[in-house]
């Protein structure tokens, strides 16, 4: 096991169907990432594919999604999480970032190639992960994850062993189904929450975002100080797996596939 111990197996690890006169329909799949190393941040990306069976896209094709996670969400649908790729998800993403309802995000005025580069160097960070949120394949929204003390926020309250950062955009469309905040919120905290490491929630939305606000009160956050981020006055709040756990419990309905969460 190559960089986990030295305990040897015989067995396939890296798998390959090339198609030479077309090498859009060649698939491959490894186990531990192209890299191999254990602290790149896509190191699990394909072991659950890998364990399955499957075969996966070459890197290159726009179609090719990195599925991390899946939930089914009664009477709405399944929920997925794929990993945000810079190149083709870029305009997706401006397109939402961009819109007034967004304000909050920071990144009104940027332009497709800023918020390409933006994501391209979350891309490359083995401490901060970005995701994009689907809902029966049709995208939805924007996720990410972090490790606090890589972050500005981590120089503002003294972070634990085991707290975990998260961002949320939500971009439904038009007439979302009712509940939909509701439901995706807790699901994306079960995902967060698989990691048997992460013990803590870490959230510092701005203190002018009241519907934020508002949605981490009903989901069980607890409040502490105001802290002044780079860019914004903002609230303190966190989440306990063990407080979590007792307001919304093991959701038996759940349908869930990947890696534990980055």
């Amino acid at each position: 096991m190559p960089g986990v111990s030295d305990v040897c197996r015989r067995g396939p690890v890296a798998r390959y169907v090339w198609q030479v006169g077309d090498r859009a329909a060649s698939r491959w799949i490894v186990p531990f990432g192209s890299s191999g190393r254990a602290d790149d941040p896509h190191f699990l990306d394909q072991s659950a594919h890998w364990a399955a069976g499957d075969l996966i896209p070459l890197e290159g094709d726009p179609t090719m999604a990195v599925v991390v996670y899946e939930e089914d969400l009664p009477g709405m649908g399944r929920l997925s999480l794929t990993v945000l790729n810079p190149k083709t998800d870029a305009e997706l993403v401006h397109g939402w970032v961009t819109q007034p309802r967004a304000t909050y995000w920071g990144m009104l005025d940027h332009s497709v190639e800023q918020v390409r580069e933006i994501y391209e160097l979350v891309d490359g960070l083995p401490t901060h992960h970005a995701f994009l949120i689907r809902l029966d394949d049709r995208p939805i929204g924007l996720f990410q994850s972090y490790e606090p003390d890589a972050d500005p926020v981590g120089e503002r309250y003294d972070v634990r062993s085991g707290d975990v950062g998260m961002h949320l955009l939500l971009a439904p469309g038009q007439q979302p189904p009712r509940g939909l905040t509701g439901a995706v919120v807790p699901a994306l905290i079960r995902f967060l929450f698989r990691d048997p490491e992460a013990r803590r929630l870490v959230v510092e939305p701005d203190v002018r975002n009241e519907r934020a606000l508002n949605r981490l009160k009903i989901t069980g956050f607890t409040f502490e100080s105001e802290i002044d981020m780079p860019t914004k006055r903002a609230q303190l709040a966190f989440l306990t797996r063990e407080r979590f756990t007792a307001l919304f419990g093991d959701h038996a309905a759940a349908r869930r596939t990947g890696p534990p969460a980055p």
